[in-house]
């Protein structure tokens, strides 16, 4: 595909070689030479706001949205309303415990009857539906259920990042102290750094914030 095997390369230090290269018959660089008609330069350029394709299946609107400015790929959403309004304030609550790596260390422990009732629980304290309802007029929102489902779709939609393994056991691998400087028993001076070149051996010393360059012992 062109759109995919393209490289467009504005500036680079080596452009004239870059050319040289992509001017030989046998090369795998194509030239291709773009040119820019007044209509092309007249068309308005439009922002696009990335967001997770989570939020997007839970109604969940990314800020700064404006006539100049689209959310990206639209998603079906998971739920309508007045269920939308409670798997967003589900997605709050599991956002909220994904900071506590000792409570939920996977979002895979969603899963756990006793996380899924405290999940269940903060929802039923924090949702208040978008407008004022008479109970047993308006159809209430199966909030039980819609936990469980938003839980499954953060399950899907989310990749955990392993958290660090400590090993056990006797460790063989560490930092012990050691001595700087070639030849001196003490370490330099604080203000000093000690550099000594591969090339010719020659050690030296550079000063910080004193500028004496050249110290060579």
């Amino acid at each position: 595909m062109p759109a995919v095997d393209r490289l467009s390369i504005v500036a680079h230090d080596r452009f004239q070689e870059i050319i040289n290269e992509a001017n030989r018959p046998e090369s795998l660089i194509h030239l291709q030479a773009l040119v820019l008609s007044p209509e092309d330069l007249d068309q308005k350029t439009k922002t696009v706001v990335s967001q997770s394709r989570l939020d997007t299946m839970l109604g969940i609107k990314p800020s700064g949205i404006s006539g100049d400015t689209s959310a990206g790929i639209e998603e079906a959403k998971a739920f309508s309303n007045p269920e939308e309004r409670v798997a967003q304030v589900t997605r709050d609550v599991i956002r909220n415990l994904e900071s506590q790596p000792r409570k939920l260390p996977s979002v895979t422990y969603l899963t756990i009857p006793e996380i899924r009732a405290e999940v269940i629980r903060e929802v039923r304290e924090r949702y208040r539906p978008a407008q004022l309802v008479l109970e047993g007029i308006a159809e209430q929102p199966d909030i039980a259920a819609v936990v469980a489902k938003t839980s499954e779709l953060v399950i899907q939609q989310t990749i955990d990042i392993p958290h660090l393994v400590v090993p056990k056991g006797e460790v063989q691998s560490g930092f012990k102290p050691f001595v700087v400087g070639p030849g001196h028993p003490q370490l330099p001076p604080s203000e000093a750094l000690w550099i000594q070149y591969l090339r010719t051996g020659v050690a030296e010393t550079v000063g910080l914030g004193k500028g004496n360059r050249g110290n060579t012992p």
